[in-house]
């Protein structure tokens, strides 16, 4: 009966101990869990939204609050104050957005540094170059003229011109009017090296079978030369 009493009395205890370190696990604060690393997989610059993603794991596992660098002091800086972080997504990333601060950091190459408290467990760095994608015609511009009138046997110009330190690539005309007695006469770019700044010039001849006036407008297609 004793030997009895000593085995049970050895089986609870071995419980106990079981339940306690259970506990003294789920209780482990912020920033112990073995293994955690804090590690920046990806960064994401958005140029239309102006926003920079920085894709991360184990974000919660450091004691501080979120520090986000981007360069350095002499450069841009501490950017915490325009990051959001989301411990909940899959991956989680942490979302700066430049929108309301002057848009995204210039052209070039930053090294972004995360910290979320001492030891090189929290924190990481990544090299980021931001280049933007520029694509289509650079500075395309579309320059449409103020309407050109006449009356009966007389010639609508209209001319269209680029903005200055752009060249003419293309352009057009349109006349309100259409009859047997009407037809253009020159459509056609102009400026350039002769003078004056690059265009778009359409003369167009107004005849005398109706007595409507006649309406031309000039097009020209704009860009950086």
């Amino acid at each position: 009966m004793k030997k009895l009493t000593f085995l049970l009395s050895i089986f609870v205890l071995t419980l106990s101990m079981t339940v306690f370190t259970s506990d003294t696990w789920a209780a482990s604060p912020k920033g112990q869990q073995p293994g955690a690393h804090l590690k920046i997989t990806e960064i994401v610059v958005d140029f239309d939204a102006e926003t920079i993603t920085i894709v991360v794991e184990d974000l919660d596992s450091g004691p501080e609050p979120l520090e986000v660098m981007l360069g350095d002091a002499s450069n841009v800086g501490d950017i915490s104050t325009l990051c959001d972080e989301d411990l909940l997504s899959v991956p989680q990333t942490i979302t700066c957005d430049f929108s309301s601060d002057g848009g995204l950091p210039a052209d070039g190459d930053y090294l972004v540094t995360v910290t979320i408290g001492a030891g090189q467990s929290h924190s990481d760095e990544y090299d980021l170059t931001i280049r933007a994608v520029r694509t289509g015609i650079p500075g395309y511009e579309l320059v449409i003229s103020d309407p050109a009138t006449c009356s009966t046997n007389q010639t609508c110009i209209a001319r269209a011109e680029c903005p200055p330190g752009k060249v003419v690539i293309g352009g057009g005309h349109n006349a309100a009017l259409s009859n047997k007695d009407q037809f253009t006469s020159e459509s056609h770019p102009t400026g350039g090296a002769a003078g004056g700044r690059q265009g778009w010039r359409a003369d167009v001849f107004h005849g005398t079978v109706t007595n409507l006036q006649q309406r031309v407008t000039a097009y020209a297609i704009c860009a950086n030369p």
